[in-house]
């Protein structure tokens, strides 16, 4: 098996869906764990919304769609108002504030679709 993987694939191109699956793996876990932590504080009581496994699938695809989008801080591929950026920590805050705002109306034209259409 390995060996027909390896023919298909090479083994740098392995290890790097890998990693992105690690990273997706992740991100749902701490998504999960940040949102049960929120409502155990805000609400007194723990609860799992139904799921079956510690995970939250969407947090580990966002990351991975912003990965693929922006990339990163040091590479990045999409990046507006590039001219202001001078310094490390200039092109760091400007990569953050384009990611934020462009999840935040990802997040809400989400939410605003699911209320449309399943009134939840």
């Amino acid at each position: 098996m390995k060996q027909l993987i390896a023919s298909v694939l090479p083994l740098d191109m392995i290890r790097k869906i890998l990693a992105l699956c690690v990273v997706c793996l992740l991100a749902s876990f701490l998504g999960f764990m940040v949102e049960t932590i929120w409502i155990a504080l805000r609400h007194g009581y723990i609860d799992n919304r139904g799921m079956h496994m510690p995970m939250l699938l969407g947090y580990g695809l966002a990351n991975l769609v912003i990965f693929f989008l922006f990339g990163t801080p040091d590479h990045p591929k999409i990046y507006f108002f590039s001219e202001y950026a001078t310094g490390d920590t200039a092109r760091h805050f400007l990569y953050i504030a384009q990611v934020f705002v462009f999840m935040t109306v990802c997040e809400s034209l989400v939410g605003n679709l699911i209320y449309h259409f399943c009134h939840v």
